[in-house]
């Protein structure tokens, strides 16, 4: 039940009024003002829901209704014109605030009326304490993560400072509760349960055990203003050190700079997903180190994490703050601005990297820092080469979508990755090249019928193709390697033209020049060279 006794055991500063009404055709509606301490929100009622309140109060807390302010009485004719509604507005004021005076503990009707659960610091606590009585134990057998917003555990935060027991007053001084709390081994008894109704389910004692359960926690923030009230979640301070058994955490849009309680998930914490909130992976990783402070082998590490994903951060490059999870093998960043790859050396372990949708152009011996890489997805990038990744010699999985790749022969530079078993092209200038996907597989030779290709794997028709082509290919090499010996050994004699029955299909007049190296060759009209080339290519791809 919310309080307006704050933690020094004084009166909690509250001002509520009617501020304002709209009048329509058949009803009016009234803006009602709340401020407890710095909190202010606004709640629209309309007269009838004012009524109903004010005869729930009368029937369950008749005694403490005789002191509160006179309540309005209902009229049927004139009740929308403006002076009568003006009078109505400053007798409903003084109707509330008399309610506040009147209870130190405001009953439940009245602060549903209000949306304290929804703004007030024990209401939202309270409501999330009733949920999670009935579907905690559910939540927990799953592993599913549970959804904070980072208001509810600035909300969680700032309960546990108040030196006031976490349930009721009526529930506190029940024996029966005493005899519930005290026992131990007990089993649950639904009867007592019952019998103590909500006070037991909004107990803050549930809330605190179910926290500190928790395996698997999604923080959302926000920037902008919550509900109709004045609080900026992002303007919070919220911290993390309830979380007792905390594996896995996500955070979405929240403000790094007021996280408190990093240092207790160190030593534990296996996944960190973080989306929209940093610009600075050691600002979130490190907040209690000034920026200009070195990293070394000081620093606090999160040993444990073994997966981190600041995918659609703000990040323009990857700074030394990556080092702090020293044992990580996945590792995402996709939807950022990073330009090149850097501190990564040091991730000995990373199997799994994703760079896509960044601003890389270009990759320089990237064996030397993430040596180890079996998956690595650079997608939506601007590269034009991939020399870089031809060491990568246990990559399995290379993702390169929409690029800017043109040359069918950068992709020979890929042609030696033994491991080497599913590459994305698509969406690249090379793509539109005539018989791009046979030109592209016939570089990995006899690996051709291993590898898929765009999310395709080779087909019959592409196989022989390339087994034609590679036939064709050492083919030409034999007879060009024979014609060249011949040449050589009439060293004595001035370059042979060749017949031209010896340049029938299969082979076509140009390309080669053949000569023997000890006599320059004449110019061309004076016929002493001939010209070679293998054309039947062509005709095999048509």
């Amino acid at each position: 039940m919310a309080s307006l006794i704050d933690e020094t055991g004084r009166r909690r500063i509250i001002n509520i009024r009617v501020a304002g009404f709209e009048i329509s055709e058949d009803h009016t509606t009234y803006l009602i003002e709340v401020q407890i301490d710095s909190v202010k929100w606004q709640v629209k009622r309309r007269f009838k829901e004012f009524h109903y309140l004010h005869e729930t109060l009368c029937r369950d807390r008749a005694t403490e209704m005789k002191s509160v302010a006179k309540f309005p009485p209902k009229k049927s004719i004139g009740h929308l014109t403006v002076k009568f509604v003006q009078d109505r507005q400053k007798r409903l004021s003084a109707y509330l605030q008399s309610l506040v005076t009147v209870f130190d503990r405001p009953p439940q009707p009245f602060t549903n009326f209000l949306h304290w659960e929804r703004y007030e610091i024990q209401g939202i606590t309270g409501s999330l304490t009733e949920y999670l009585f009935e579907k905690g134990d559910l939540w927990l057998e799953r592993g599913y993560p549970f959804e904070f917003s980072i208001l509810q555990l600035y909300a969680i935060n700032q309960r546990m400072r108040l030196p006031a027991p976490t349930c009721g007053e009526v529930l506190c001084s029940n024996p029966k509760a005493q005899y519930f709390f005290n026992k131990r081994n007990y089993e649950f008894d639904f009867d007592i349960a019952a019998e103590l109704g909500s006070s037991f389910k909004s107990d803050f004692g549930h809330l605190l055990d179910f926290i500190s359960q928790l395996e698997s926690v999604k923080l959302t923030g926000s920037d902008r203003r919550y509900g109709r009230s004045n609080l900026v979640p992002d303007s919070l301070h919220y911290d993390l050190s309830p979380f007792k058994r905390l594996l896995r955490l996500q955070l979405v849009q929240v403000n790094p700079d007021r996280l408190v309680g990093a240092e207790h998930l160190r030593a534990r914490l296996l996944t960190l997903s973080v989306r929209a909130s940093v610009h600075s992976i050691r600002q979130l990783l490190l907040p209690e180190w000034p920026p200009h402070r070195q990293l070394g082998p000081d620093a606090p590490v999160y040993s444990a994490c073994t997966s981190a994903d600041f995918s659609d951060n703000g990040l323009s490059e990857i700074d030394a703050g990556v080092k702090l999870m020293p044992r990580l093998k996945r590792l995402r960043l996709k939807g950022n601005s990073i330009a090149r790859l850097d501190n990564l050396d040091e991730l000995e372990h990373l199997a799994e990297l994703d760079l896509s949708k960044n601003s890389i152009t270009k990759l320089d011996s990237v064996h030397l820092l993430v040596g180890n890489l079996k998956e690595l997805e650079l997608a939506n990038n601007r590269l034009t080469g991939l020399e870089g990744l031809s060491r990568l010699y246990g990559l399995v999985t290379l993702g390169l979508r929409a690029n800017l790749i043109s040359d069918l022969s950068e992709v020979a530079h890929l042609a030696n990755l033994p491991l080497l078993a599913r590459l994305i092209l698509a969406d690249n200038p090379l793509t539109q090249l005539a018989d791009y996907r046979v030109r592209a597989l016939q570089l990995f030779d006899s690996r051709a019928s291993e590898l898929v290709l765009d999310d395709e794997p080779a087909t019959a028709k592409e196989l022989d193709t390339i087994a034609v082509l590679q036939a064709i290919r050492r083919s030409r090499e034999l007879s060009l390697s024979s014609s060249s010996a011949a040449v050589v050994a009439s060293s004595c004699s001035p370059p042979a033209v060749l017949p031209p029955a010896a340049l029938q299909p299969p082979f076509r007049c140009q390309g080669v020049l053949l000569a023997c190296p000890q006599h320059p060759l004449p110019p061309l009209s004076q016929g002493c060279h001939a010209k070679v080339d293998i054309s039947i290519e062509k005709q095999v791809l048509i």
